[in-house]
């Protein structure tokens, strides 16, 4: 399970200011939320691929999984104007789909921003 790092507790209490402290948490909360995808992901992909793998006229399926998209919505304290989106992209892959093991899948996680 994902959860704040003693390093991100460590950050929040050391922020001088609400709105540092809320710019600190969307930050990780944004890591953590994307972290969570791309492993929800990966672990589902995985058990389906399993599943499947015994049905010769769908092999091939996880090719067309390429990945999970969401935007996140924060706010901007102290301005009064339209909230920062966050984009992240979880993306899952099977390299060879006949070697897939419960926890033998790629992926990688990019977010992009702005505080």
């Amino acid at each position: 399970m994902t959860t704040l790092t003693t390093t991100h507790v460590a950050a929040l209490t050391a922020a001088v200011t609400p709105e540092e402290a809320y710019k600190i948490f969307a930050g990780a909360a944004t890591q953590l939320i994307g972290q969570a995808v791309a492993d929800a992901l990966a672990k589902t992909l995985g058990a389906a691929s399993i599943a499947t793998a015994s049905s010769p006229s769908v092999a091939g399926w996880e090719q067309f999984v390429k990945g999970a998209s969401m935007a996140m919505v924060w706010g901007t304290p102290g301005v009064k104007a339209a909230p920062s989106m966050l984009n992240s992209f979880a993306t899952a892959s099977v390299s060879d789909p006949a070697a897939v093991k419960a926890l033998g899948i790629g992926f990688s996680i990019g977010i992009t921003g702005t505080f």
